[in-house]
């Protein structure tokens, strides 16, 4: 029978998984997926952060607005967060809604 994970366990797997987000897997996409010339995110990154191909899924634009706005309210306001899903959610506006769609209410 499988033992479960007490209290200690679950605090050091919860600092471990914090500090990878924080510190590895966050700034990993913020350093390499924002376009800083025509807005949104690159999608399609090598482990390395290089562009293997242009093209820009809608999905992703979408995950990083909200998790990038998210991390900016509940952990920490940082205003690089904050401008970058700005920065998103402008392109999704602008960029990522099918012709003759309704433009969603601000």
């Amino acid at each position: 029978m499988a033992s479960h994970p007490g209290h200690a366990e679950l605090s050091a797997l919860r600092r471990r998984y914090e500090t990878e987000l924080l510190e590895s897997v966050i700034p990993f996409w913020t350093r390499h997926s924002p376009d800083r010339v025509n807005g949104g995110f690159w999608s399609c990154l090598d482990r390395d952060g290089s562009l293997y191909d242009t093209t820009k899924y809608g999905w992703l634009q979408g995950r990083q607005v909200w998790m990038l706005a998210k991390l900016h309210r509940t952990v920490d306001p940082r205003p690089e967060w904050l401008e970058l899903a700005l920065s998103g959610g402008r392109f999704l506006r602008e960029r990522c809604l099918l012709p003759g769609a309704a433009s969603p209410s601000r």
